[in-house]
């Protein structure tokens, strides 16, 4: 989890400011731009939909001392 950062960064460089990812039956949507952000919470409302964490993540992060992060909490 720590190079995190920089597999973003990859699908980021490889693919634009929009990737879709599908991890088993899930379907990950990374948005990068900051406008293109705006535009997504804009359409959500006052409380847009943020599934949570998977479970191990978020007992990785809690073990660790680790934020869950904005989108998470």
């Amino acid at each position: 989890m720590a190079d995190y950062h920089n597999v973003l960064r990859e699908l980021h460089n490889k693919y634009g400011p929009v990737v879709r990812e599908d991890i088993g039956s899930e379907t990950i949507i990374h948005v990068f731009d900051p406008n293109d952000v705006r535009t997504v919470h804009s359409i959500g409302g006052k409380t847009p939909e943020v599934p949570p964490l998977q479970k191990a993540a978020q007992l990785y992060r809690q073990q660790r001392g680790l934020s869950l992060g904005l989108g998470n909490m």
